[in-house]
């Protein structure tokens, strides 16, 4: 163990400001930062000898079989390293992400942020929790209670600092210094030393680009309050443009003003746990803008092929719908599962702690979930904007062609094509800027690089694409909505 201590203090990169120190011994730098549930910090750096405050840490590392009688996991006041029990002062109390997932986020456990207050209650002056990968990520998306918006919820701040330690990279990627802190605490522990840690917010926050999600969600808004007026507008028309305005212009827009407004930039800002899936890429906005471009497609095809079979009409309605009715279905399923398994639904408390057999096996068809969705979104995105593609090229041939004859074109086609170009265009980004987006689930080195870029790319071509699909069917003197869309 020692030796293995030695290898970190050596290969751990120096530039670090933080850093824990055993006895006299050569300090040890560690990644360390503020996460998003943490009170102010009194000074640049807070200095405090640590204690275990972890239920899970000494069963793991052997220190103990069972938790002591009358300790409770989720409360560190009744734990005996508590300051509050040894007199101690100056203590920083040292837990595991496994400590908070049980506590405060899963379904077994209180569910309830008091869990951080208790470090306060307890004696300590600040709390420092350890992430097994993607530091940044964990310490501004982790550790939220389910279904709370409030203040005791995704709003909840601690009274003392709440640090993060670990490493920046993936775990996949296997860095030397994973597992510094845990092995760093386990050393002091077995050599029966003092283990100080010198702590202070190293990684420097993401840039605050919160004016550029005010703005779209405003524009979002406004274009709620415009498609609106336009589904008033086309009351007595066909049904279908009716679908595409309010799913896309007013139900998909809302979604993404909220989605601007409290969940962005994605895994940057916290959720609850058990709806992280429906905020996440695809989300909620994303399937309602995949349905409405659905039934966009209905509209487009019927015009662009001059279709007047009955039949043919029904066949092609059909189809976009039952479509519809699978991507609704898959997209409620996958959400489901993976909030499932987030929440640690249907995990036992075993002997005072969570049962970690059972939750991990929920994790492998977690990540597939993942994945697979991710994936079904990308082909449908494709096809959706291979078929706009396919029908604009179908349109502007017969428009040109009608040209070149002398003869007329409606102007619902002409109205039509004027937004379909656009719109394939602005479909098309989506998709490259979505999948990049699905690379953040990677939890590579610099990640927040690519949140942003997907991010802001996704809600500029998104609303451009909105705005195109409303726009189409806005009445005009010299057209209808769509009178061949019926």
């Amino acid at each position: 163990m020692f030796r293995a201590f030695l290898f970190l203090s050596s290969v751990v990169a120096a530039s670090c400001q933080s850093y824990l120190q055993i006895d006299a011994l050569q300090p040890v730098p560690i990644n360390s930062m503020l996460g998003l549930t943490s009170g102010p910090l009194p000074s640049t750096t807070v200095s405090g000898e640590v204690a275990i405050a972890s239920g899970f840490y000494p069963i793991m590392f052997g220190l103990w079989t069972s938790l002591p009688a009358g300790m409770e996991a989720c409360d560190v006041r009744t734990h005996p390293t508590a300051p509050i029990t040894t007199g101690k002062s100056n203590m920083i109390g040292f837990a595991l992400q496994l400590d908070l997932w049980m506590c405060v986020a899963s379904a077994a456990g209180p569910q309830d942020t008091i869990w951080y207050t208790h470090f306060s209650n307890a004696g300590f002056i600040a709390s420092l929790l350890w992430s097994p990968e993607s530091l940044a990520v964990t310490a501004r998306f982790a550790g939220y209670p389910p279904n709370d918006f409030s203040a005791t919820g995704i709003g909840y701040r601690s009274p003392i600092p709440v640090f993060w330690s670990g490493t920046k990279h993936a775990g996949s990627v296997s860095p030397p210094d994973a597992l510094t802190l845990p092995i760093t605490v386990i050393t002091a522990v077995s050599m029966n030393s003092v283990l100080m840690a010198y702590l202070s917010d190293d990684v420097l926050p993401p840039p605050d680009i919160t004016a550029f999600y005010i703005i779209f969600a405003v524009l979002n808004a406004l274009l709620v309050l415009f498609s609106a007026h336009v589904a008033y507008k086309v009351r007595q028309g066909p049904k279908l443009p009716i679908g595409v305005v309010i799913l896309e212009g007013v139900v998909a827009s809302s979604l993404r003003a909220f989605r601007a407004l409290v969940t962005e930039p994605a895994f940057y800002k916290p959720l609850p746990v058990n709806g992280s899936a429906q905020w996440t890429p695809p989300g909620l906005d994303f399937v309602a803008s995949l349905l409405s471009s659905l039934l966009l497609v209905d509209v487009y095809a019927k015009t662009a092929l001059e279709m007047r079979s009955k039949l043919a009409k029904t066949i092609v309605t059909a189809l976009v719908a039952l479509t519809s009715i699978g991507v609704l279905a898959f997209f409620s399923f996958s959400w489901a599962s993976q909030n499932a398994t987030q929440f640690a639904e249907g995990v036992e408390i075993i002997g005072g702690l969570l049962d970690l057999a059972t939750a991990g096996s929920l994790f492998p068809n977690y990540y597939a979930l993942i994945d697979t969705s991710r994936q079904v979104s990308q082909v449908l995105s494709i096809i959706l904007v291979s078929l706009f593609i396919a029908i604009s090229i179908l349109l502007l041939y017969k428009v040109v062609r009608a040209a070149k004859l002398s003869s007329g074109v409606s102007a619902v086609a002409r109205k039509m094509l004027t937004c379909m170009i656009p719109n394939a265009i602005a479909m098309s980004l989506n998709v490259v800027f979505f999948s990049l987006a699905t690379q953040e689930w990677e939890f590579s080195t610099n990640t927040y690089s690519i949140v942003i870029v997907s991010s802001v790319g996704m809600h500029v071509s998104a609303f451009s694409a909105a705005v195109c699909q409303v726009a189409v069917f806005f009445p005009s003197s010299s057209s209808s909505s769509s009178s061949s869309s019926s």
